[in-house]
């Protein structure tokens, strides 16, 4: 059975990404009456920076699952 393809992965994460930097700057609108001209490009920053992360924690795992199946595809 094949895992999610990367473009699938790749868009779920940026979807998180934009999600968490909407959130976050949500809040910072809650911490304050008026937000400063810089506040939502941070917030925005921190979202896409959750994006890049998980991107690259699932792209690691997506390599060591093929790493394993290659391995014991060649063991038999």
């Amino acid at each position: 059975m094949r895992g999610p393809s990367f473009r699938w992965i790749l868009t779920n994460c940026l979807l998180i990404g934009l999600a968490a930097g909407l959130l976050s700057l949500f809040v910072l609108m809650l911490q304050h009456d008026q937000v400063i001209a810089q506040e939502p490009i941070k917030a925005i920053l921190v979202g896409e920076t959750v994006a890049v992360g998980l991107i690259i924690v699932l792209g690691i795992a997506n390599l060591i699952e093929y790493v394993g199946r290659y391995w014991n595809d060649n063991r038999r």
